[in-house]
């Protein structure tokens, strides 16, 4: 998670660099740099949001199924172990079916980050402090909010 961090942050730091050199004073990018910037930006961020969201759930089964004096103990131990040591203990799992369980716990929020981010290329533009999401109103024409009032 800590990986898909840095990825955001550092994207976040480009700030404006990486937006083409017509949008605003101090640009040094194009079309393809913004793109990037924007990719890496929302691969980092939603990856490691998706990474918390499976963290959770691993520290949800540690919550669930130790009582308070062993939780505590076990607490300062990585929490994938922790619920491994769950699975193992309390449902008997055998160690094929734990590396299921590791593969989705940990693939999946990588897989749909991805998808997502790559999902969003058409939509990344320049914005305020870089490169991200359009907003609504910036993709949809000027005929369809007329219509739309």
């Amino acid at each position: 998670m800590a990986a898909f961090d840095v990825v955001y942050s550092l994207s976040a730091a480009l700030g404006v660099l990486a937006k083409p050199a017509y949008s605003v004073i101090g640009a040094r990018g194009n079309e393809a740099t913004c793109k990037a910037q924007g990719w890496f930006f929302l691969w980092g961020g939603m990856t490691s949001l998706f990474l918390n969201a499976s963290l959770s759930t691993c520290k949800t089964i540690i919550d669930v199924f130790f009582v308070d004096e062993l939780r505590q103990e076990l607490v300062l131990l990585n929490p994938f172990f922790v619920s491994d040591f769950v699975l193992v203990i309390v449902y008997s799992c055998r160690e094929p079916r734990l590396n299921v369980w590791r593969k989705w716990m940990l693939g999946m929020p990588i897989l749909v980050g991805s998808i997502l981010a790559f999902a969003s290329i058409p939509f990344i533009v320049p914005s305020f402090n870089g490169c991200s999401l359009a907003t609504p109103t910036s993709i949809i024409s000027d005929e369809v909010l007329d219509l739309l009032g």
